[in-house]
């Protein structure tokens, strides 16, 4: 009588309590789930909390209409493994929804809960419509540089020249951020800051006329001369020390050529000469005398160095047009950046005009028919030795400008393109195969890399480019590298990154990496990273969806149960579970000693299928044996561990 009447209590507290508690498996009666509160405004971040789960990496909770079915996802998250805890998902349409919890990637709903959406009764401040916008980092991010603007505007120091630099930068950003505030948040009405944004648009136009050179402020002078009085040096060559050699500044040419734009040595003699008249009593005196005396200097150390250099350069260049092409092109370039240096330097120095041409004549001469074959259209050649970004996937030769992007957000699908200097095979001088890495780096770091082969036959056709999977649509993925970059991008910080590739040839035999190309590009993390969590499973099933266990050579299944005994007994279910062992011996190997020739063991090869806490499955090659004590073999145990092999876990039984 008891357990009967208790049964009828708990029926009448579920009917009673039913507009907050659907559905309970009676053997996990701990589940709750439910929202922070029962109704939302439009767009409203919505935290759900949680407890009771078994802890699944897989468990997943999602926000969906009542009507809909099971296998919809609706706006879903996985809890990663927690028992207990709070997901903030983000705000949702007018309407009626409930809560579902499902364990394991599994469609049977274990709990849920009512809430509902609705239009706010009262009239929001802008700061609460921003606190709920999808985009409010972009919103705050903009906010900030339109008051900057308006800092700047106002200025007592307007018309100098790092007044004007700061607003013409912040100009140029600024439509960057209307654009991501647009697209995070189509709802957000975004029409007031576009209007502040044309009328400081409007006010730079009509006052960047002001900028003259009366209008140079103290602290500008004393910071340009600070920041680039001492770089001078840089660009002519140093003595090490007594007895010691040189250091020659010009040894990597494109560096050189960076460093000479950085400076803009007429700029800074300008700037210098204007702010020793303007500012008098400044402390600034050797640093003055520097600049001023450098134009003299430079022209020295040209006459006697580098335009030797450059010449020798143009010569190597014709001498090596014919017989290594690569090479030529190579020098043609190097001379061509040293002249435009010098230029950049001295730009009315005659001889080094007339060197100049002579460097650009070269590289057009050395390199016309050469780039023909390399470069696959200008975009290529605008782009050599760099990896290019595209939101959607780009075709050679047709590439579509429009999708060339520099910020992402997670989850966005990113292709890239990487655009080479030259073919693989001239590059590299190989005359077999080559491995080709990809590197992953997050803000400088090394995050993982992908590696994959190219042989001689492949390197004959000479291709000068590299199309690359990145983040591919799930739907289309064909490369296994996405896998690792998905996974490593997932478990990134919440916050924005800069995420670099890097393209690398390694030939066979050797260490030494050959380094082809690399990109870069801005990812905002601040949400998306389940996203990149539920792409990295995907790409991972398709990539090993041909990949099976070995064939069994033996049927015999309680063999088979002794080897998952032994794989429990030692310890081997650490952080995955074994799921299936096929025996890929077709008989025992029988092991006896060298000397005396007694049988000591017997060995059988086999695969066992293992699944691990994060849902992954990998089957691993072992050897199993059984100890002989003379007269009968003993239990099975694990003998030796050969080769991982990664496998879908749809296909352990296949």
């Amino acid at each position: 009588m008891k357990k009967i009447t208790l049964i009828a209590v708990v029926s009448v507290l579920i009917i009673l309590t039913n507009q907050h508690v659907y559905a309970f498996d009676t053997k996990t009666d701990k589940i709750s789930v439910k929202t922070s509160k029962d109704n939302y405004i439009v767009n409203e971040q919505i935290i759900v909390n949680f407890s009771g789960l078994p802890g699944n990496k897989e468990d997943w909770i999602t926000l969906i209409k009542p009507s809909a079915p099971v296998k919809d996802y609706g706006n879903w998250k996985y809890t990663h493994g927690k028992t207990s805890g709070s997901l903030t998902f983000k705000g949702m349409p007018e309407g009626e929804y409930e809560v579902r919890v499902f364990f394991s990637n599994a469609s049977t709903i274990q709990a849920k809960y009512p809430f509902k959406v609705i239009k706010s009764t009262k009239v929001a401040t802008l700061e609460e419509i921003i606190d709920s916008s999808p985009a409010r980092n972009y919103i705050n991010s903009l906010v900030e540089r339109l008051d900057e603007l308006e800092s700047l505007k106002n200025s007592p120091d307007w018309g100098s020249e790092r007044t004007m630099m700061r607003y013409a930068a912040l100009l140029k950003v600024v439509p960057i951020h209307l654009e991501n505030v647009v697209s995070g948040d189509p709802n957000f009405n975004a029409n007031n800051y576009k209007t502040r944004y044309k009328n400081y648009q409007s006010f730079y136009s009509a006052n960047v006329g002001k900028a003259t050179e009366t209008n140079l402020a103290k602290a500008d002078f004393e910071k340009i001369l600070t920041d680039k009085s001492w770089k001078l040096t840089n660009l002519i060559d140093k003595k090490l020390g007594s007895g010691a050699g040189w250091v020659h500044s010009y040894y990597n040419t494109s560096n050189y050529l960076k460093q000479a734009k950085e400076i803009n040595y007429p700029d800074l003699l300008r700037i210098t000469k204007e702010g020793d008249t303007k500012f008098k009593g400044h402390s600034f005196a050797y640093k003055v005398q520097t600049v001023k005396e450098f134009a003299t200097a430079y022209k020295s150390y040209y006459n006697q160095t580098l335009e030797n250099v450059i010449n020798g350069l143009i010569e190597a260049a014709y001498e090596n047009k014919t017989t290594n092409a690569q090479d030529a092109i190579k020098y043609a370039e190097q001379a061509k950046q040293l002249s435009d240096a010098a230029l950049l330097v001295l730009p009315d120095d005659t001889a080094i005009k007339t060197l100049n041409k002579d460097a650009k004549t070269t590289l057009g001469k050395v390199g016309g028919a050469v780039f023909a074959k390399i470069y696959t259209s200008d975009l290529h050649k605008e782009n050599a030795g760099k990896i290019v970004f595209f939101n959607k996937k780009p075709r050679i030769k047709a590439e579509n400008k429009s999708t060339i992007k520099t910020t992402y957000k997670a989850g966005d699908y990113i292709y890239a393109m990487a655009y080479l200097k030259g073919s693989f095979k001239a590059l590299t001088k190989s005359t077999n195969g080559i491995n080709v890495t990809v590197s992953l780096f997050v803000d400088g770091s090394k995050k993982t890399s992908h590696t994959f082969g190219m042989d001689y036959a492949s390197l004959q056709k000479g291709a000068t480019y590299s199309f690359m999977e990145i983040i591919p649509d799930p739907a289309t993925n064909k490369h296994s590298g996405p896998v690792k970059y998905a996974q490593k991008l997932a478990a990134i910080s919440p916050r924005n990154h800069t995420i670099k590739f890097s393209l690398d040839a390694v030939q066979p035999g050797t260490s030494a990496l050959i380094h082809l190309a690399d990109g870069a590009f801005k990812l905002d993390c601040s949400t998306g990273q389940d996203k990149l969590a539920a792409y990295a499973i995907t790409y991972r099933e398709k990539s090993l969806s041909k990949v099976y266990m070995p064939k069994a050579k033996m049927n015999n299944s309680g063999l088979a149960n002794s080897m998952k005994s032994a794989l429990h007994n030692e310890g081997w279910e650490k952080n995955k579970k074994v799921q299936r062992v096929v025996i890929t011996g077709s008989s025992w190997k029988i092991h006896k000693h060298p000397v005396n020739g007694k049988i000591l063991y017997r060995s059988i090869p086999a695969a066992a299928a293992f699944k691990t806490d994060e849902g992954y499955c990998k089957y691993w090659n072992l050897t199993f044996k059984q100890l002989y004590n003379g007269s009968s073999y003993g239990k099975t145990i694990v003998g030796g561990v050969g080769s991982i092999n990664d496998l879908s876990c749809k296909n352990i039984f296949k």
